[in-house]
């Protein structure tokens, strides 16, 4: 009985002791959401407060696959000699702070580069020197999708490439790692983690813009001047590094410093730890809150499926609604299928990422890339609706614009019923 007793108290003062931990940690991640809040209504005092400043990528509010079009405009230059001076000089920053010797060995003089092509961000393709590059890039955070970079790896091969000479660069904010996940398999991380760098835009595409890039252009570039100048200031504000902004960043400092309580802390050290324990406190209330978006986004995802279920008419009896798309590498979310020329093909909604997209897409087993007459004209109308193209889909992204990416699926449908 005294052991019982003993049993008892012991996870009385156990669980006691857990409700006080989750109690602290809760008041914590509280005080934080003050502080950011805090933190977010001085700088908009403080921003009305300083000389007027407009940057045209600010106001357009762009997504990461406007970040790759602008990546891909630039390594795309060439001069009159036919140098591509801006991959090159990507690619000599990339040598210059790399350990691995097979970096070292990338050769690229007739590149074809391409942006969303097979939903590739950035890809570079040199059929002449045998090399290719992959860039993948979550400037915004976006989670890896399921085996998204072994999938990219398997197009670049398609394309005739080796291993041995496909490079892969995974650009986010601060550099961090691609899950596991996204290689597949522990056997191609093990072949292409020699060939895999990741990059920072805080450190290093910004760093290779303003030191690399910017003093090299010509001064009769004056558009692209203008626009890597224009690029560069973007980045800075969205690092909060702008050097017009040093006022409101040393008062935004001294909020957090009061609020850490660092003024009454003397030794260095201690101040130092300080700051690492809130950064800590904030990735693990970031983490949280990113799972709370994933989930909400689920949600949101779910009840627009529901919603095109029960509100979806088929313009005709040539047009069956599907909604499981479980065999297909992509996430489908809705679509219909419509047989052309004797082979089954769809259109559908899905999502990449956090980008809902709409697309006209052949059959998964019957992607050979003759063309006939009926679906050339198919691919005409569907090239009206959607921009994007690659050899088996045409395509189109819609962000988060469920309403958008809806419509367009069904005026498309609607076409192509009149046009089989």
């Amino acid at each position: 009985m005294a052991n019982d007793s003993y049993v008892s108290k012991t996870i009385s003062s156990s669980i006691e002791l857990l409700l006080t931990i989750q109690s602290e940690m809760q008041q914590s991640y509280i005080r934080l959401l003050e502080t950011a809040t805090k933190v977010k209504n001085k700088k908009r005092v403080l921003l009305a407060q300083l000389p007027y400043h407009i940057n045209v990528i600010d106001e357009l509010h762009i997504n990461e696959n406007a970040h790759s079009r602008i990546l891909a405009k630039l390594l795309q230059f060439a001069d009159s000699e036919g140098c591509y001076v801006f991959l090159e000089s990507l690619l000599e920053y990339v040598k210059s702070g790399c350990q691995s010797d097979e970096f070292k060995q990338i050769e690229i003089h007739s590149p074809l580069i391409t942006q969303e092509k097979g939903r590739i961000d950035l890809w570079v393709r040199d059929y002449k020197s045998k090399y290719a590059l992959i860039f993948e890039n979550k400037i915004y955070d976006a989670n890896d999708q399921a085996q998204q970079l072994f999938r990219y790896i398997e197009k670049t091969r398609e394309c005739g490439f080796k291993d041995s000479n496909i490079f892969i660069f995974y650009l986010t904010k601060y550099g961090e790692k691609p899950t596991k996940q996204t290689w597949g398999n522990n056997k191609t991380f093990k072949v292409f983690q020699s060939r895999y760098m990741a990059l920072s835009f805080r450190n290093d595409i910004l760093y290779w813009l303003k030191t690399w890039v910017l003093p090299y252009i010509r001064h009769i570039d004056g558009y692209l001047q203008s626009a890597v100048t224009q690029y560069i200031d973007y980045l800075e504000g969205l690092f909060d590094i702008r050097q017009n902004y040093k006022s409101l960043y040393m008062n935004i400092q001294r909020i957090i410093s009061d609020k850490l309580g660092l003024a009454s802390v003397n030794d260095m050290i201690e101040r130092y730890q300080k700051i690492e324990e809130a950064i800590n406190d904030i990735e693990t209330l970031k983490n949280s809150l990113s799972q709370m978006k994933e989930d909400v986004f689920e949600e949101c995802i779910q009840q627009h499926i529901k919603q095109w279920i029960s509100n979806y008419k088929t313009p005709s009896s040539k047009f069956e609604v599907c909604c499981d798309f479980n065999g297909w590498k992509e996430r489908i979310l809705f679509g219909v299928k419509f047989i052309c020329d004797e082979k089954p093909t769809f259109v559908v909604i899905g999502v990449d990422g956090h980008n809902l997209f709409c697309q006209v897409q052949r059959d998964i087993k019957c992607r050979s890339k003759n063309i006939t007459a009926n679906r050339f004209s198919l691919y005409s109308v569907a090239r009206r609706f959607l921009g994007e193209e690659s050899d088996i889909y045409i395509y189109d992204y819609f962000d988060l614009d469920f309403e958008n990416a809806y419509s367009t699926f069904c005026e498309l449908v609607k076409v192509i019923n009149k046009k089989i």
